[in-house]
């Protein structure tokens, strides 16, 4: 072995990332978001974690298994659901740090260590981005440009959302963030993802990260980490996605009640929420019935929608 493979081998060692990206029957997007994964830096292993497919994932990531050694493979034989495959994922992980990926959504290169270096900043244990939605056909750059101004409210006390598409003037300790975060591996002695949401899996992690914050963990949103999600109009025919429409608001509504009633007293001494526990799940009830003719929209008239989309975003 030469000088320069020893050096490439303890480099690999050495790296503190372990990335863990759970995946269901959408080969088709995680092949365009797979360069992403592969880029990224201080990366010591790609967990793909394929959750009971049967659209040809297997093979695909066998195939790249032969061109990069840090590429591991598990399969679950039952499509358990996200919060299984991310706490599987989770196990296997040999790293300091295990970042979420998702097969719908590109991260910058130094996405990971970002937020590597927001953690080791803040003392935080659990960090995230700032996650873009580009329109079809519209460019990075344009996305950024569209989604420089920060909303006046970074948290809708309602939808109990972040928003992370809008800069920053630096890291904000937060109490929820999206999915595709860098965690501290010690969090998981402590708080797993919980198979209680189950179908579309809705309100895993915003469970998870309030679990975290309950048991003592800090979360960072860090704005100079970048990733974007393909656009909505993009087909997904798996994933969450995978029983239709209607069936995903069912999941959506009946998990987002159970998320309410486990943590809705903390959500209230954190000022997160307006109002008692009902009318906050009604008021979430219409904003996701509000969704469904978009959904349609996009499905039979992409064009259209983007139009419209790109209106009332100005």
């Amino acid at each position: 072995m030469n000088a320069t493979m020893k050096s490439e081998h303890r480099a690999e060692q050495v790296a503190p990332i372990s990335i863990v990206l759970p995946t269901y029957n959408r080969l088709k997007t995680l092949r365009q978001v797979w360069p992403s994964y592969l880029g990224q830096a201080g990366v010591r292993e790609i967990i793909v974690v394929d959750d009971g497919g049967t659209d040809g994932t297997q093979a695909f990531i066998k195939a790249q298994q032969k061109q990069d050694a840090r590429i591991r493979y598990i399969r679950n034989e039952t499509n358990y659901g996200q919060p299984t495959a991310r706490n599987i994922g989770a196990e296997h992980a040999t790293g300091d740090f295990i970042l979420y990926g998702e097969d719908d959504l590109r991260f910058e290169p130094d996405y990971g260590i970002r937020l590597l270096a927001c953690l080791e900043r803040t003392g935080g244990a659990i960090a995230g981005g700032r996650l873009v939605y580009p329109f079809p056909g519209e460019s990075d750059e344009d996305a950024l440009a569209r989604t420089a101004q920060p909303p006046t409210e970074r948290i809708d006390p309602y939808g109990i959302a972040f928003d992370a598409s809008a800069p920053a003037p630096g890291p904000i300790e937060v109490p929820f963030i999206h999915a595709c975060t860098l965690v501290r591996r010690d969090v998981f002695e402590h708080v797993r993802y919980d198979p209680i949401y189950k179908g579309n899996a809705y309100r895993e992690e915003t469970d998870f990260y309030l679990q975290a914050v309950k048991s003592g963990f800090r979360i960072y949103f860090c704005p100079d980490a970048l990733c974007f999600h393909l656009p909505r109009e993009v087909q997904q025919l798996g994933g969450a996605m995978a029983k239709g429409i209607w069936v995903h608001k069912y999941w959506s509504l009946r998990n987002n009640y159970i998320f309410l009633r486990r943590h809705y007293q903390f959500l209230q001494q954190q000022n997160v929420v307006k109002g008692g526990l009902l009318i906050t799940h009604l008021r979430f009830v219409v904003a996701e019935l509000k969704k469904i003719p978009s959904f349609y929209l996009r499905r039979y008239s992409p064009a259209l929608y983007t139009a419209l989309a790109r209106q009332f975003s100005k």
